[in-house]
């Protein structure tokens, strides 16, 4: 890091000294502002490349953590360590086949001995001696065994919950499978837990999606133009279902900007530069943390932003606006739209994060 600050140094030095010989004038204010615009570049490069680069290798480790699991699977390996819970990421090893089920039951039937294999004919002397009489057709018979009815597999469980209530939420294995509709089509989540000040548990059911890490956004001039279209692994119905489930549920969005604005309007369009998308595909013109298309951000509820303005980005300048959208008949958030990044001095960064739903 050392370094890095000696070489940018430098190149400012370089920078200062071809203005000077151009025969450009700079006050010792210009030279200070222009040092702290080579260090905010600086600082702001390392730590968002460094969010990046651990996003990505978080993002990796999941995806094999998650082939992992299907090749144990496949395997049917650690059936054993795996808890017998409805709902748990790896059913092969909670439902074991039982050998005495309909459709696996495979009696193995003997071949019928005929009389004169079970009791062959022997010589003796030249003479043929008789094989031994017949059994008597009255002996009693062997009853066939009884095949008991195949056991109803459990429903798997609707939220990560339902698996707490249950006892068997296990800390060391955060991945289940719940089936929000009870129709058997599944929904891979993460299950957290956290204890209370009063002591108390909460059990959060956590959807995530595709644009997890944190995205950069530039040359979007036009109110919306970019738009963010987070995937999530699960049906509109699914999610709909898993938060009617829910107590709550919030989702966190969070926009660092510099130069771009979010809750102003366009004297174009008239619309604001920036909204987000429900689950039913409507557009909420305003931010996490305020009330629902009141065109403001948290700050502006609580009258704490940079300026007068009801979001920090709107001052047009650097600051950031985070905050829960915690109203779950709208949750999840479907689409993020962003624009006024058109400028060299205009861009941002947007993080939308999982789903979580506690109850």
């Amino acid at each position: 890091m050392e370094k890095v600050i000696m070489v940018c140094s430098a190149l400012f030095a370089i920078f200062f000294m071809f203005e000077y010989v151009k025969g450009q004038t700079y006050t010792v204010q210009d030279i200070a502002d222009m040092q702290n615009q080579v260090m905010y570049e600086m600082f702001d490069y390392f730590h968002f490349s460094q969010e990046r680069q651990l996003t990505t290798a978080f993002e990796k480790l999941k995806t094999l953590e998650a082939r992992m699991l299907q090749v144990e699977r496949a395997l049917g390996l650690d059936a054993g360590d795996a808890a017998a819970v409805p709902g748990f990421v790896r059913p092969t090893a909670l439902y074991v086949p039982d050998p005495l089920r309909r459709e696996n039951y495979r009696e193995r039937k003997r071949p019928q001995a005929s009389h004169a294999t079970a009791f062959p004919r022997r010589h003796y002397n030249g003479r043929v001696t008789p094989a031994p009489p017949r059994p008597p057709t009255w002996a009693p018979t062997r009853p066939a065994p009884t095949i008991p009815p195949s056991p109803t597999q459990p429903p798997y469980a609707r939220t990560c919950a339902e698996i707490y209530k249950m006892g068997l939420l296990s800390d060391q294995e955060p991945l289940y499978s719940v089936d929000p509709l009870r129709n058997g089509n599944l929904v891979n989540v993460v299950c957290e837990r956290e204890t209370r000040k009063d002591g108390t548990t909460a059990v959060y059911t956590v959807v995530g999606h595709s644009q997890m890490r944190s995205l950069e956004v530039s040359g979007y001039e036009e109110p919306g133009l970019f738009s963010l279209d987070p995937k999530y692994d699960a049906s509109k119905k699914q999610l709909k279902a898993l938060t009617a489930l829910s107590q709550s549920c919030s989702q966190r969005i969070a926009y660092r900007c510099r130069g771009s604005v979010l809750m102003v309007r366009s004297d174009v369009t008239r619309t604001t530069y920036a909204w987000w998308v429900t689950i039913d595909g409507d557009r909420v013109e305003s931010w996490g943390g305020a009330p629902i298309n009141s065109t403001m951000c948290a700050c502006g509820t609580t009258r704490s932003c940079m300026t007068d303005r009801a979001c920090n980005c709107d001052s047009n300048g650097k600051g950031a606006d985070v905050g829960d959208i915690t109203q779950k008949e709208y949750l999840p958030v479907t689409d993020v739209r962003l624009g006024d990044t058109g400028g060299k001095r205009e861009m941002g960064y947007i993080q939308l994060g999982a789903l979580r739903c506690e109850g």
